[in-house]
C-alpha cells in the first residue's frame, strides 16, 4: 500500500503524493530539480530521525540503497535552494547499535548531510547530568543537599590536594557536582567520553541504558552520597551490557 519511500511519505504529508506517485511505486528518486520545485511555496519544515538505522536496514537491497541515498542527496541539496524549506535530521555520533553495517551507512550519511549541513549538538557541557537525571529519575529531593553534598567533596579535595587532580579542585568542579547529583560526574563524563569512542556504544541511549542498570544494582545497598565508578558491579547485568558492546575486543 502506497506511500512506499521516503518520498512518498514526505510528499503525502505536504499534500504533493500525486506529483511523485509513479516514481514512489517505482522506487525512482525524482532529481534535485523537481524536488525543489514541490518544496516551493508554503514555508515547510522537514523532520527525519533514525536515518542511519533506516539506510543501514536496507543495505542487502542493493537497489533500495543506492536509492535512499540517492534520495537524501537531492533532497539535502534541493531544500539548500529553496529559502523557506529547513531539513532537521539527527546523526547518532556512534553507528546504530547491533546493525553491522551501520558505519558504512552512517559514514555515507556524513558525507551526504556534511555538504550542506549546519551542525547543532542538542546536548553540550553540563546539559548532559540534566539530560540523564529528568529521564532516570522521578525526583532528586532538595537541590540544598545536592549543594551540601557537592560542598563537602570539595571541601575533601581541597583539603587533600596531593591525592587529587588541579580539574577537581577547581570551584567549577563543585557545581559540576551538584549537577550531575546523584552520580559523581566522573562516572558519567567516562561512559560519554570513553565508552562513547567505542563503535557500536551509543553515547545517549547507551549511557542512559547503563546508569539505568548501575541505579537498579545499587539501590538500597549504597551508603555513598554519590554513585562512583568503583562503585558499579561488574560481575551482573551490567557486565553483559558492556560485553556485548565491545564484542571479542
Amino acid at each position: 500500500k502506497p506511500p512506499f519511500t521516503p518520498l512518498g511519505i514526505l510528499m503525502e504529508q505536504l499534500g504533493l503524493y500525486e506529483e511523485v506517485k509513479r516514481h514512489d511505486e517505482e522506487r525512482m528518486p525524482t532529481g534535485t530539480e523537481k524536488l525543489s520545485e514541490l518544496l516551493q511555496g508554503q514555508p515547510t519544515l522537514i523532520l527525519l530521525d533514525e536515518l542511519a538505522h533506516y539506510s543501514a536496514n536496507l543495505y542487502d537491497r542493493e537497489r533500495d540503497w543506492h536509492t535512499i541515498h540517492n534520495f537524501w542527496q537531492q533532497l539535502t541539496v534541493a531544500a539548500s535552494q529553496v529559502p523557506n524549506c529547513v531539513v532537521v535530521a539527527t546523526l547518532p555520533t556512534s553507528a546504530p547499535y547491533g546493525l553491522r553495517v551501520g558505519p558504512e551507512a552512517l559514514e555515507q550519511l556524513r558525507q551526504i548531510f556534511g555538504r550542506v549541513e549546519r551542525p547543532l549538538a542538542p546536548v553540550k557541557g553540563l546539559e548532559v547530568y540534566e539530560v540523564v537525571r529528568q529521564r532516570l529519575f522521578r525526583t532528586l529531593g532538595s537541590e540544598e543537599v545536592h549543594r551540601e553534598v557537592a560542598r563537602t567533596y570539595f571541601e575533601f579535595y581541597q583539603q587533600r590536594s596531593n591525592l587529587f587532580p588541579m580539574a577537581v579542585r577547581e570551584l567549577s568542579y563543585r557545581d559540576r557536582i551538584a549537577r550531575a547529583y546523584p552520580f559523581h560526574p566522573l562516572l558519567i563524563d567516562l561512559l560519554r567520553e570513553r565508552w562513547g569512542t567505542i563503535e557500536g556504544f551509543q553515547r545517549t541511549r547507551g549511557v542512559l541504558r547503563l546508569l539505568a542498570q548501575i541505579v537498579r544494582d545499587l539501590y538500597g545497598k549504597s551508603t555513598f552520597p554519590l554513585i562512583h565508578p568503583g562503585d558499579v558491579d561488574l560481575s551482573g547485568h551490567v557486565r553483559q551490557m558492556l560485553l556485548r558492546v565491545i564484542d571479542d575486543r
